[in-house]
């Protein structure tokens, strides 16, 4: 059992590490169209007001991202605000999610 327990820890590993990249940079992706935004809006506060919610720090913006993979948040509560920047966004965080489902999954299963 110990055996099973050590042989199972170096997938582990490299799934988490995957999550915690992955997450990282579709964080800065956000973030950066958040930034751009934010900068370039003029008297919109409700816009800006929604897409601070789950994208006004890299905490955050990880946080949020990290609960649309695991049930935490609705993706479409999560991608809402990101839908009101541009639709590019929302293609950009279809693609996060089915990078997250199916590397996370190809990851497992290989080792």
């Amino acid at each position: 059992m110990l055996l099973s327990i050590m042989n199972a820890i170096a997938p582990l590993m490299w799934a988490v590490l995957f999550l915690g990249l992955t997450i990282s940079v579709f964080s800065v992706v956000f973030l950066q169209g958040v930034t751009n935004f934010i900068h370039d809006a003029s008297a919109s506060g409700d816009s800006i007001e929604d897409v601070q919610i789950y994208y006004n720090s890299f905490p955050m913006a990880f946080f949020s991202l990290f609960m649309a993979i695991t049930g935490g948040e609705d993706w479409f509560n999560i991608v809402k605000p990101l839908l009101d920047l541009s639709p590019l966004y929302g293609v950009i965080f279809v693609i996060y999610i089915s990078l997250m489902v199916l590397g996370v999954a190809a990851i497992t299963a290989i080792s």
